[in-house]
């Protein structure tokens, strides 16, 4: 029994002046059909001419923002990376190479968890801003977010609007949840998820400007949505402690606790299956949501099993692996 999710992260937009993070990177670029803007710094796209069909994407998953459109010559496409200290413009078709030297060096990719709410539209930021689905922008805010580590707390700007969020979460308000995440969607991002340094459509809900670095906005909100699906307390695994009841389906994959990972599946706001992945020997003890009360346990390769009640201990040893299912009332 395996939960897979094959699903590309790839979020786009066909609006001069776009707006993204650099995946990997703390800087926040600005793509022209002729240039890009990065650290104060101008990159003039190579080609000449005006460019049609003007695309930019931000490949999460791999790492860097693609650029794309049609000039005099032909189609032209162009990937742009945060390297060390380098901020690297790469032509697809000369390979030619173009570099920026910028102040600080980028983060270190890393293997991250998968989320995936089902959603399966095109990624095109305009209508997913207009149709306002968090099981369609959630995950991409968590897949960004997750690139980059939590090293500074969110005040000032979005502080309050990440507040709400988590206050929510916290008292398991499931149905406000998402009230404060679309309020945070609409009004703390612009273009492809790049977190507004300040009010900038003069709504009343965020004051002053962001002092916080944008990724660790990004990163502090990813934390939150992963809090809403799973929480690890003093040796306690609980499974979908805050889930809004909107979000009626969807899996997580690699989600780290302390003594390995867990992937968890639910449909028809049910959880249906989890795998542990045991890395390290000790216990630790599964709680699952209210209205279920049992699930049976499994190993690989056995036909065993063992029904097992929410809060019962697990004894583990390094190496093993278990299938959870049948979750009963």
């Amino acid at each position: 029994m395996s939960i897979r999710i094959r699903v590309n992260n790839k979020p786009f937009s066909k609006d001069p002046g776009a707006k993204c993070m650099l995946p990997l990177s703390p800087y926040r670029v600005t793509v022209y059909p002729t240039k890009l803007v990065c650290s104060m710094q101008e990159m003039l796209l190579p080609h000449t001419g005006v460019l049609h069909d003007f695309h930019v994407e931000q490949n999460i998953d791999k790492g860097w923002i693609r650029i794309s459109g049609t000039a005099a010559h032909g189609r032209v496409a162009y990937r742009v990376m945060h390297r060390g200290n380098e901020v690297i413009l790469l032509d697809e078709r000369s390979k030619n190479v173009e570099k920026l030297t910028v102040m600080q060096s980028s983060f270190q990719a890393k293997k991250t968890p998968k989320l995936s709410f089902g959603a399966t539209k095109k990624q095109d930021v305009y209508s997913i801003r207009r149709r306002v689905d968090p099981a369609e922008y959630l995950p991409l805010l968590y897949h960004i977010g997750k690139k980059y580590p939590q090293d500074q707390e969110v005040t000032q700007g979005l502080g309050a609007l990440v507040q709400d969020i988590e206050n929510a979460i916290t008292q398991k308000q499931t149905e406000e949840i998402l009230t404060h995440f679309n309020t945070l969607f609409l009004y703390g991002f612009e273009s492809i998820f790049s977190p507004v340094l300040h009010d900038v459509l003069h709504s009343g809900l965020i004051e002053g400007h962001l002092k916080t670095a944008p990724h660790a906005v990004l990163a502090k909100i990813a934390d939150l949505i992963e809090q809403m699906l799973f929480q690890e307390t003093r040796g306690t695994l609980t499974l979908l402690p805050a889930l809004p009841s909107k979000l009626i389906c969807g899996r997580m994959t690699r989600i780290p606790f302390s003594l390995g990972e867990i992937d968890i599946e639910w449909t028809k706001k049910k959880l249906r299956r989890a795998v542990i992945r045991i890395q390290k020997t000790g216990s630790f003890s599964l709680t699952i949501p209210q209205k279920y009360t049992s699930f049976r346990v499994r190993r690989p390769g056995s036909h065993a099993s063992l029904l097992r009640r929410s809060g019962d201990v697990f004894p583990v040893c390094e190496g093993d692996i278990y299938f959870l299912d049948r979750f009963q009332k």
